[in-house]
């Protein structure tokens, strides 16, 4: 994983950019990894 955020925490947009340009991993402890 290149990249985490905790989605709770995160601006809708920001959790926006994380899906639509990024490879969802898995989820660990509130967080949410990607590459």
């Amino acid at each position: 994983a290149l990249y985490f955020m905790a989605r709770k925490r995160a601006k809708a947009s920001n959790a926006k950019w994380f899906d639509d340009n990024l490879k969802w991993l898995f989820k660990h402890g509130g967080h949410e990894f990607y590459r």
